[in-house]
């Protein structure tokens, strides 16, 4: 009897034993579940499935498969950091390497994109793979040459260009003051057409700390020389410094800068600022921006009275469609800015509104077709004294941008732009239009 009932003990135990074995078998892991979702394409399952794992970040394996799903499903940010800290334990993984890459130029961060691209690209990946770097590089291009602030490790740039108004003159004949309507006594006043060349040089430094954190600096340099008007020559410098910073789906980045103006060789106006911005990925190709700038603007000579602080704040929303034929995107763009003036001059302070809507498209894979049309509205403090009135000035301007990649270093660019500006003085109606050529080489 209890031989029997051990042997039947010992069967059910076993029985259990093997049931568990076979659980254990066939119930998937989180990296398994992951894995499957990913080579299968199905990145925003296989996303949600590493979002709820939590206990698996940092683990190297499922920070690989986490950052490939989250980059597919379009939360890019996650996916670069996912990858960053990857990365970080197993240096070697090209694939992850030119993921993080694709991150990195989908969020517009073309230094750290180009950086690492380039480092594939030096451990002689099959052709395949080094036809497509390339593909990117090339596209880099045709997409960063209007950038803001210097994208590239090293650039110059050399332009030659037409502008019918290179002193912001007004095309009146008479100003109407309050006591009444009086001829323009400067012919300076008016606007004054020529023809420009043009160099402008730059880079940026970019250091990575730790998967969340890097640190940049670099700077810019803009030297335009009229041909014939060399009192309207204009030189432009700029320096920045900052850090940029990866948490979740967002990336976010501090920076100070400090540039200056000077008009025929001689300085003209001084500018300090702290920015702050952060960007979110919204949906696949989505883009969510929002920013907010401190500046101090101090002028020379005479024109000290013109020194004043500024406080802007501003979006934007920007949307591309790679999966699309020609790759188009769109966006759109508003700040509002408040100037106060530091010289007891209110009639000099003012609040500036401006818009920008734009669009691109790449109908062939070296060519880059932009355009945008932007508002501004400026509604000055106080009235003028010898207007009476209180300046308020509204100006439309259009722009057309056609980019041509001649290799990963070198392009072409064109860039044609008009503008009107209507003001309730008319001292400052004007009309402006421009073209300038250009030839870029990056380093």
């Amino acid at each position: 009897m209890n031989y029997t009932m051990n042997f039947s003990c010992r069967v059910k135990w076993f029985g259990v034993a093997l049931s568990l074995i076979g659980t254990a078998l066939t119930h998937a892991t989180p990296l398994d579940d992951v894995r499957k979702m990913v080579d299968s394409g199905q990145f925003e399952a296989a996303y949600k499935i590493s979002q709820a794992n939590p206990q698996e970040i940092g683990t190297p394996h499922f920070d690989f498969l986490y950052g490939l799903a989250a980059i597919g499903a379009g939360h890019v940010p996650e996916g670069v950091l996912a990858l960053e800290r990857h990365l970080s334990a197993i240096p070697a993984n090209d694939r992850a390497r030119l993921e993080m890459a694709r991150g990195y130029f989908l969020l517009g961060e073309y230094v750290r994109a180009r950086t690492e691209f380039e480092f594939v690209l030096k451990h002689n990946p099959p052709k395949a793979v080094q036809d497509n770097i390339r593909r990117y590089l090339v596209s880099m291009q045709t997409r960063d040459s209007t950038a803001l602030r210097a994208t590239s490790r090293f650039y110059v740039d050399l332009g030659i260009g037409h502008d019918t108004n290179v002193n912001g003159g007004t095309y009146n004949t008479t100003i109407d003051l309050m006591t009444g309507s009086i001829p323009i006594a400067s012919a300076s006043t008016q606007a004054i057409a020529d023809a420009y060349s043009q160099l402008t040089t730059g880079g940026q430094w970019v250091k990575r700390v730790s998967p969340q954190l890097a640190v940049f600096a670099g700077g810019d340099f803009d030297f335009r020389v009229n041909r014939n008007e060399s009192a309207y020559n204009l030189n432009n410098y700029g320096a920045f410094t900052g850090f940029s910073y990866l948490k979740d789906s967002g990336l976010y980045r501090v920076s100070v800068s400090q540039s200056m103006m000077e008009v025929s060789g001689a300085q003209y106006r001084d500018m300090f600022s702290v920015t702050g911005e952060a960007q979110y990925t919204v949906a696949p190709g989505r883009i969510l921006s929002g920013f907010t700038q401190y500046g101090e603007v101090s002028h020379a000579g005479a024109n000290r009275v013109r020194d004043a602080n500024l406080i802007t704040l501003g979006g934007s929303l920007n949307q591309t469609f790679d999966e699309v034929a020609f790759h188009p995107s769109l966006g759109a763009r508003f700040s509002i800015t408040k100037e106060r003036n530091l010289r007891m001059r209110n009639d000099l302070g003012r609040l500036i509104q401006t818009a920008r809507i734009f669009a691109g498209a790449s109908p062939h894979e070296r060519i880059g077709v932009s355009a945008g049309i932007t508002w501004q509205q400026q509604v000055f403090d106080q009235a003028d004294m010898a207007f009476g009135t209180v300046r308020n000035d509204t100006m439309y301007a259009a722009d057309l941008g056609l980019n041509y990649a001649i290799d990963p270093n070198w392009s072409a660019r064109l860039e044609l732009q008009v503008s009107d500006n209507k003001s309730n003085q008319n001292l400052y109606d004007f009309t402006r239009s421009s073209w300038v050529a250009k030839v870029r080489r990056e380093f």
